[in-house]
């Protein structure tokens, strides 16, 4: 028997009691150690997932104003090309109905 001092009153607990009391508390504070060492890992965990998420965010942002501008630019290139075929298919145009028309004052 263990003596206990409980509230100024003596109480006689057998031993086996105290040992799986002892025994309980202790796993209980090596799974509340636990419980806490986890909690932190997954908040640390979280943290770098929510700056790659972050930083995932930005680079697709980029990305899409990159597309914009070569969207932009590609607009602007195909707006000369029409000009300059335009005005390519003018000069032939020209050219022959110039040929012909010389061909026939020679004829």
């Amino acid at each position: 028997m263990i003596a206990l001092l409980v509230a100024d009153t003596v109480i006689d607990v057998p031993a086996w009691v105290a040992v799986i009391g002892f025994v309980l508390g202790t796993v209980g504070t090596i799974a509340a150690s636990v419980a806490v060492a986890r909690q932190q890992a997954i908040k640390a965990s979280l943290a770098t997932i929510i700056q790659a998420n972050e930083e995932l965010r930005k680079a697709n942002q980029d990305l899409k104003n990159e597309l914009q501008t070569e969207r932009e630019e590609r607009v602007k290139l195909e707006s000369r090309l029409e000009l300059v075929t335009g005005s390519l298919a003018n000069q032939i145009v020209t050219a022959v109905a110039n040929a012909l028309h010389e061909r026939k004052e020679v004829r």
